[in-house]
């Protein structure tokens, strides 16, 4: 009997560690969505990005274009209703395990993530740009897998005051990207301040040369010539404040 039991025991033990093991495997949370993939080169976890030839593996730092994580393993997912080659879960909110590789900066639980030069996977993210979400645990190997938060957003707190000029001009041209109506309102609004101030430069001058003239053949009207010119003065500051007025609405409408 007692031999019994101890088979019973060491049985129910074996289970409970292989069940343990397959519970201990990192599972997507979210619902994800089969995708058709024009890369064949993707695996579990790898970053896609989306593109004007299809979704493909992520290979730029910061991409825009990030679109979500290749999961083999969601919670649950989307029967698409057409028919799709070459399809992959992919899931684009939750906690998902994602690709990693460690350059100069660790991945600690708590830091935003992105897209890097390694196809489909992520890096910790050090200046300002897109992010793909917070790692929630520790990537303590060269690389692997790391479960990460997905809230795929622009960054924008996280250059230090040092950043080089190449960083703010990459900044820059992701901005229309990032967010284009504000892009095309900042570009609207520097339109009007510099139009203005080129009208009003442009009166400006042509009135003063006119009233230096005027003074030069009739020297007794002097004193009105001098208040037209004060006059002129006046609308050419008139003027750029209009500008810089319809520029600060443009902004704030």
């Amino acid at each position: 009997m007692t031999k019994i039991l101890a088979i019973i025991f060491l049985i129910t033990a074996i289970y409970i560690a292989s069940d343990s093991q397959v519970l201990s495997q990192p599972i997507g949370t979210g619902i994800a969505q089969v995708i058709e993939m024009v890369d064949g080169n993707t695996s579990d976890g790898s970053l896609i990005c989306s593109s004007p030839e299809g979704f493909t593996s992520c290979r730029v730092p910061y991409a825009p274009q990030m679109y979500g994580v290749i999961s083999d393993s969601p919670a649950g997912y989307y029967e698409p209703t057409y028919q799709v080659n070459n399809g992959r879960y992919v899931l684009t909110s939750g906690i998902v395990p994602v690709r990693y590789v460690l350059g100069a900066d660790l991945i600690r639980r708590g830091m935003f993530v992105t897209s890097s030069d390694t196809p489909g996977a992520v890096m910790q993210a050090t200046e300002n740009g897109y992010v793909l979400g917070t790692a929630v645990e520790d990537a303590n190997a060269t690389s692997g897998l790391v479960l990460v938060a997905l809230n795929i957003h622009p960054e924008a707190n996280l250059a230090n005051t040092r950043s080089n000029l190449i960083a703010v001009l990459r900044e820059g041209s992701q901005a229309p990207v990032l967010s284009p109506l504000d892009s095309l309102r900042y570009l609207i609004a520097a339109l009007l301040i510099i139009a203005s101030f080129i009208i009003g430069f442009v009166y400006f001058g042509r009135m003063a040369n006119t009233g230096v003239e005027a003074i030069g053949r009739n020297p007794l009207a002097s004193r009105q010539i001098q208040f037209n010119m004060f006059l002129h003065i006046g609308i050419t500051i008139l003027i750029v404040i209009v500008g810089m007025f319809l520029s600060y609405l443009v902004l704030i409408v």
